[in-house]
C-alpha cells in the first residue's frame, strides 16, 4: 500500500470502522492470553488455529486455519478493507458470511456434496476476494 494511502486507510479503520477493530482487539487479547502466536500479513494480524476450515476477520485481526493459503489471507484482508467502506455495518456482513459458511458446510460439504454456486458468487465474498487481490498486488 502506498505511503500516502496508509494514513487514510488507518484513519478510516479507526473512525468509521472502529467497532470491528475493537472486536478484533478483544479477539487478539484473548488469543494472546491463551498463548496463540500472532503473525502479520500486510496491515492485518492473524492467528492460525485448527485445520481445514477457512477463516474469519474482525478488523485488523483474522483467525484462519493452520498453514493458510495466500488466497485465504488475501480474502480475509479483503474483508478488512471492506470495513473501511461499510464501517459499523461490516459486522452484518460478517454475520451473513458466517451463516452462509455454516449453511454450506452442513448442507453440502459434510454430506460429501458440492454447492451449486462458487463461494465468491455472493457479492460480499466476491468483493472481499477482489479487494484482497487488487489492493495487495
Amino acid at each position: 500500500m502506498k505511503r500516502n494511502y496508509k494514513f487514510l486507510f488507518w484513519l478510516l479503520q479507526l473512525t468509521w470502522g472502529i467497532l470491528d477493530n475493537i472486536l478484533g482487539a478483544l479477539i487478539f487479547l484473548v488469543l494472546v492470553i491463551f498463548k496463540q502466536k500472532p503473525k502479520r500479513f500486510h496491515q492485518m494480524v492473524y492467528f492460525e488455529i485448527g485445520n481445514y476450515w477457512g477463516g474469519f476477520n474482525c478488523g485488523f485481526v483474522a483467525v484462519v486455519n493452520k498453514n493458510p493459503s495466500e488466497h485465504l489471507l488475501k480474502h480475509e484482508h479483503g474483508h478488512f478493507i471492506q470495513n473501511m467502506f461499510f464501517g459499523p455495518s461490516e459486522i452484518l456482513i460478517q454475520l451473513a458470511s458466517a451463516i452462509r459458511y455454516w449453511y454450506r458446510e452442513l448442507k453440502y460439504y459434510r454430506k460429501g456434496l458440492r454447492p451449486p454456486k462458487e463461494y465468491d458468487s455472493i457479492w460480499f465474498e466476491g468483493q472481499a476476494t477482489r479487494f484482497g487481490y487488487k489492493y495487495l498486488e
